[in-house]
């Protein structure tokens, strides 16, 4: 496993490291507890045990709901919403359904929008390439919406 992986939580690690103790024993090559976890421990890409339990997640990540997802707005087909607190209408030239519930959308706006807030200069933008929540949203690192997306009818 990477980095990347997503972590089990330190109580499946415990048992994990319990079983591969279990296995060594049977072996005749008898590990330690602390030798069981600092093993586990490497085998999720973490230098030591005291490094995976502070990154292991409390509980397990949420299971993908059993419904299927909301239907994308297919490749071609018209959008419109507000972009950094500007309307837009658009077109959509790519969909891609991600893990976690959210989609990259890759539109092209009718009409340039400047995205600088300023009296200075002016940075058109004919297409952008956003996350989006199910329900359209993206969020800047603030939390607040940056582009919402809504299809014409």
């Amino acid at each position: 496993m990477t980095l990347d992986d997503t972590l089990p939580t330190a109580a499946a690690a415990k048992a994990q490291a319990k079983r591969l103790r279990a296995h060594f024993q049977a072996a005749g090559r008898p590990l330690s507890h602390a030798e069981a976890l600092e093993a586990v421990a490497a085998l999720h890409g973490r230098r030591d045990w005291n490094t995976f339990s502070a990154a292991a997640p409390e509980s397990p990540p949420a299971a993908e709901p059993d419904h299927p997802r909301p239907p994308l707005p297919a490749v071609g087909s018209p959008v419109r919403g507000v972009y950094l607190k500007r309307p837009f209408t658009a077109r959509v030239m790519e969909v891609k359904a991600l893990p976690g519930g959210l989609y990259r959308l890759g539109v092209r706006f009718d009409t340039p929008i400047d995205v600088v807030d300023s009296a200075l200069f002016s940075a058109f933008r004919r297409n952008v390439t956003v996350l989006v929540t199910a329900d359209g949203v993206s969020c800047d690192a603030g939390g607040r919406p940056t582009q919402v997306l809504r299809l014409t009818p």
